[in-house]
């Protein structure tokens, strides 16, 4: 294996960490938290709100902090960061003290996403084509290592603070290998000066399409486990739902390549937005296993390719410098819509049709995204 890859393979925690562990996985102690904690669904969904803020924050952040820290300090400092906050969230059951971790999570893990999507643009150039399929997928790697190991920690609502415990302890191991395999020589020949973010043609549609992504896809992931709950799904179903989707995202890192590489011809963002919508539009017509399952395959093989193709894009149709400007603005529209997806979703589950409601809405919306996606001139990539 060669060093670039080494490289690109440990960026790949970052996205596990600031997706897979500090965002996705808090839909599988949600259920359990509200049960403990008394929460409504809106409450449930403001926590969700709260870390999205704080996502969109550090999104603004990321380019002044790789500016003055360096790529590899802004990714290795916001993962021990995010790994400090996660473990928080487990020392009281304070709803304005969660708020303040949640929001405090995002932040630090929207700097270190948006600095390793940098870094694996560049190096994506340098040694490891495959970088920014790969970069994502580490996303799926946290859906499926939280399947396995949460359920079984929070067996009963009052167990909720183990199962934050457990997420810190694995983004603090992911800090340390980052700081081990990413060495401080390579930020110099990766992180080109930030630069104002150019407007070629084509790529407002995939900023509103990615923006719409955010505000949609968040809905399902914060309330598909409470809305299988609800249908009567056991703990084993749940574990086998959210691991198929983990490992649904791995899988699709062989397939999606050849489609998201420059001068392919194919509408990568578009396609990608096209799985994650089916998925959403069947869970929301029928909770059944089977109907599960395909959710779950649709949007596990989807989902993270959606990042992949946007930041593809974004390296493509924009020259280096200006690499760390348009990374970090589809990150902030992505962050503006997922900052508000999950209370609107909330809202909607606390009235009487019930979560399935919500994840209408995250159906809608996705579908809008798909056909934004699919008006963008593909000549333009």
């Amino acid at each position: 294996m060669t060093r670039p890859v080494r490289i690109a393979l440990a960026l790949a925690l970052v996205p596990l960490v600031a997706l897979g562990l500090a965002r996705f996985a808090y839909g599988l102690l949600l259920p359990p938290m509200r049960d403990d904690l008394g929460w409504t669904y809106g409450a449930a969904g403001g926590v969700t709100t709260a870390n999205a803020v704080g996502y969109l924050a550090g999104a603004i952040a990321a380019p002044r902090a790789v500016r003055i820290l360096g790529g590899r300090t802004a990714v290795v400092g916001g993962v021990a960061a995010t790994a400090a906050m996660l473990a928080l969230n487990a020392a009281t059951g304070n709803y304005l003290f969660i708020l303040f971790v949640r929001f405090a999570a995002g932040l630090t893990s929207g700097i270190a996403f948006v600095a390793g999507g940098v870094l694996a643009a560049g190096i994506s150039r340098r040694g490891a084509p495959n970088a920014l399929t790969w970069y994502p997928a580490g996303a799926g790697a946290g859906i499926a290592i939280s399947a396995v190991g949460i359920p079984p920690l929070v067996d009963s609502p009052s167990r909720w603070p183990v199962g934050w415990i457990l997420l810190g302890a694995l983004c603090a191991v992911c800090a340390i290998v980052l700081a081990v395999v990413v060495p401080a020589p390579e930020e110099q020949a990766q992180t080109a000066p930030a630069g104002k973010a150019e407007r070629p043609a084509g790529l407002w549609q995939a900023e509103l399409a990615y923006g719409l992504f955010g505000l949609g896809y968040i809905a399902y992931v914060t309330f598909v486990v409470a809305y299988l709950r609800d249908g009567g799904a056991s703990s084993g179903a749940v574990i086998g739902f959210w691991f198929l989707i983990g490992i649904a995202s791995l899988v699709a890192t062989q397939l999606w390549p050849p489609i998201l590489r420059p001068g392919s011809g194919h509408n990568g963002l578009a396609l990608t937005l096209t799985g994650s919508t089916i998925g959403v539009v069947i869970m929301s017509i029928s909770r059944s296993w089977p109907a599960a399952t395909l959710s779950a395959l649709f949007f596990g093989a989807s989902v993270v390719a959606v990042v992949s193709a946007a930041t593809g894009l974004a390296r493509d149709l924009v020259p280096e410098h200006s690499w760390t400007a348009t990374i970090a603005r589809l990150t902030i529209l992505f962050g503006v819509g997922q900052t508000l997806g999950p209370i609107l979703a909330g809202l909607l589950g606390d009235t009487p049709a019930g979560l399935r409601l919500g994840l209408g809405f995250s159906a809608a919306t996705l579908a809008l995204a798909t056909a934004v996606a699919w008006s963008r001139p593909t000549t333009v990539a």
